[in-house]
């Protein structure tokens, strides 16, 4: 059996992505890496896309991974896909598949692995956290130090980020794994969103699943306008993966200045202020943070899913 993950094509990792071989090497030393059989974990994978990259296996196992992206809204698994269970109702829903396989994101296990720190052991009031694919911009970085806000990189190595978030006293974060492993090791957490490419649906499915609502905030003004960018809230929206209020928040939030002929990166003081601003404010917000009896429930509900898994290893290859 071998590890299927998503894996970006640049050198860029993902901290939601690279979760997967730092905890099922823990989770299941026994993986062989045969192609035979494939274990699709923790993502965004159950989708028409992904059924067609591991379509040359002859077994494929899901663990607590998540439906969305793809084009298809009636995705429905192969016959050779076992579910184990998956990351909440809403992808339980769009697969038809029985209730009782919506537990909660498999990224929940860390909680086997690290303990909360006491509030007074925490250096961070608040921490940042970026989607990875803005991390290629320095923007938020400098926005952060204007804010006094610490800045946690999702590409950074996988300790080093849990590390910075057992720190945090409450984490914003756009990186929804940022929030899946804060709300796990007992720090609140607020969501944002800077980018119509945020996929509400995935956020509303592990929402749902530890019985929190998603209220995002959206922070306008740090993505430059293009019009390629239209159709990334249309299609999420006709897809049944969104709403109209977060299709018309993915037109307001670009920054419009780079259609006036203002160079699409640059980066002003106008512009750190604007968005420092943003950031301010929402730290007086309210967190989240699930309950505990729920959060240890849900963990305690994929270990006994992990523990079929394992009986069922020696019928895989």
């Amino acid at each position: 059996m071998r590890l299927f993950y998503y894996q970006a094509h640049s050198s860029v990792k993902n901290f939601g992505d690279e979760l997967n071989p730092w905890l099922w090497s823990r989770l299941l030393p026994a993986l062989n890496g045969s192609d035979k059989t494939l274990l699709i974990g923790i993502g965004t994978l159950l989708n028409e896309k992904t059924a067609a990259l591991v379509s040359s296996a002859e077994d494929v196992v899901c663990f607590s991974t998540g439906a969305g992206y793809g084009r298809s809204f009636h995705f429905r698994p192969p016959s050779n896909w076992k579910i184990y269970c998956v990351r909440g109702p809403l992808s339980a829903k769009r697969l038809n598949l029985p209730m009782s396989l919506a537990v909660t994101d498999g990224a929940a296990l860390l909680k086997r692995y690290f303990k909360p720190l006491e509030e007074a052991e925490r250096r961070y009031e608040f921490s940042y956290m970026p989607h990875f694919r803005h991390r290629l911009s320095p923007l938020f970085e400098k926005v952060c130090q204007r804010a006094g806000i610490h800045y946690i990189d999702p590409t950074g190595e996988i300790e080093t980020t849990i590390s910075e978030i057992l720190q945090t006293k409450v984490l914003i974060s756009e990186a929804m794994h940022g929030a899946v492993v804060a709300d796990t090791l007992r720090v609140p957490w607020i969501p944002v969103r800077t980018s119509p490419k945020i996929l509400l649906f995935k956020w509303q499915d592990w929402c749902a699943s530890v019985q929190i609502p998603y209220r995002y905030h959206a922070i306008r003004g740090a993505r430059p306008f293009s019009l390629m960018d239209f159709k990334y809230p249309i299609r999420p929206y006709l897809q049944r993966q969104s709403s109209i209020e977060a299709l018309l928040d993915g037109f307001r939030m670009s920054d419009f200045s780079s259609a006036f002929g203002k160079s699409p990166t640059e980066i002003t003081e106008r512009k750190l202020d604007s968005l420092s601003t943003q950031l301010v404010s929402i730290t007086r917000k309210t967190p989240f943070l699930s309950c505990d009896r729920h959060l240890e429930t849900l963990v305690v509900r994929l270990e006994e899913r992990l523990e079929e898994l394992e009986k069922d290893m020696a019928n895989y290859a």
